[in-house]
């Protein structure tokens, strides 16, 4: 969905009389909603981890994967979805769907003794989920992708970061249709943690992050043989993109968060991408984006506030921005993490802790407003 862009709009405005969340009942009561996405027109999955204690271990938690699946055709609600590994110690933390026979989930790696390092994937082929680790280097300590595009059939990017003894660098790998296999980043960017990755076709991939060693926002992109980093408008002191939204090669949103001062708590983070260069929004309110989509309505963000336990919601039609008017739901935290377009409406997934709490509750919210 291409907007008519008019930089410097005026302040947000408050949210539609219309608009009318409620929340889904889940299967499950300590987990964390990471994605959302339709294979197909009868099914909605929603992805990411069950959360518990490790015993005897104060502050510990324990992450086992998560997929949940709702079927349009019935009125049975959402079901959790058996998938390979869903019993090891991990957690999925982002999905990518082309339609029903074409799907990824992926994740971190089992950190366990013996186990090894390579990270978690898993592909949907239009019958059944199974398992495809990537290998990741023999000095990573600990590894995780926190994005995926799907592509083409035998065409898929990864992105995320490995821990080795000295450094997090960041990592990108790429899926041929028989193998993950590592990509080459271009010279000056050791430091990266990869966020986001997206594409609107094979030779057009955009990955999204920040520089770890001075907490600088950066983009990758890719023609599909090597990468580029690309020169952002400068917005603040400090700061990260988290998420990625494509309209076409010539409609790009990347947002995350900004620090103006040495301060500062955060400030939305928001770059456009028009086909010529990339340009600088001034997104409304205070908080940090994670997640972002080109919706029916226009560009819709959600994320959280770093101040307080509101979530952060706003929608952008080109012209003007409208606040989503969610609602907060832990005492300590409400955090939005991803939003999608679904057959039941608009449709944003996280989680929410209260103070008094330990672990965190999922959270899926559904907005009907036309």
């Amino acid at each position: 969905m291409a907007l008519g862009l008019t930089l410097g709009v005026a302040a947000g405005r408050a949210s539609a009389e219309t608009e009318d969340w409620k929340q889904s009942p889940l299967p499950v009561s300590d987990a964390n909603i990471v994605t959302i996405a339709q294979p197909d027109q009868h099914t909605t999955w929603a992805a990411g981890a069950t959360v518990t204690a490790v015993p005897g271990k104060e502050g510990a938690l324990m992450f086992k994967p998560l997929l949940l699946a709702k079927d349009e055709r019935t009125d049975q609600g959402w079901k959790v979805v058996s998938i390979p590994d869903d019993t090891t110690y991990n957690r999925i933390n982002a999905m990518s769907t082309r339609g029903p026979d074409d799907a990824w989930l992926v994740g971190d790696n089992d950190t366990r003794a013996g186990s090894g390092n390579a990270i978690l994937t898993e592909h949907w082929d239009g019958t059944a989920w199974y398992k495809v680790t990537a290998p990741v280097p023999a000095d990573t300590v600990s590894a995780g992708f926190l994005s995926v595009a799907a592509v083409g059939p035998n065409d898929a990017w990864a992105a995320g970061w490995r821990q080795t003894q000295d450094s997090v660098p960041g990592l990108l790998e790429h899926w041929d249709g028989t193998a993950w296999n590592q990509a080459a980043l271009p010279a000056g960017t050791d430091d990266l943690i990869l966020n986001a990755v997206a594409a609107t076709a094979a030779d057009d991939i955009w990955v999204a992050g920040y520089h770890n060693s001075t907490d600088q926002p950066a983009l990758l992109h890719g023609d599909g043989h090597s990468w580029q980093l690309v020169n952002l408008p400068k917005t603040g002191r400090y700061g990260e993109l988290n998420t990625l939204a494509v309209g076409g090669r010539n409609d790009v949103w990347a947002a995350g968060r900004t620090a103006l001062t040495a301060t500062d708590g955060g400030s939305p983070l928001l770059e456009h991408w028009n086909g010529r260069s990339w340009q600088a929004v001034k997104a409304p309110g205070t908080g940090e984006v994670r997640g972002a989509a080109l919706t029916s309505r226009g560009l819709t963000l959600v994320g959280d506030h770093l101040d307080g336990p509101a979530p952060y919601g706003w929608r952008f039609d080109g012209t003007q921005w409208e606040s989503l008017g969610l609602p907060t739901f832990g005492s300590e935290n409400t955090s939005l993490l991803a939003v999608a377009d679904t057959r039941d409406g608009l449709v944003s997934v996280g989680a929410y802790k209260n103070a008094d709490e330990y672990l965190v509750h999922p959270l899926m919210l559904t907005s009907t407003a036309p």
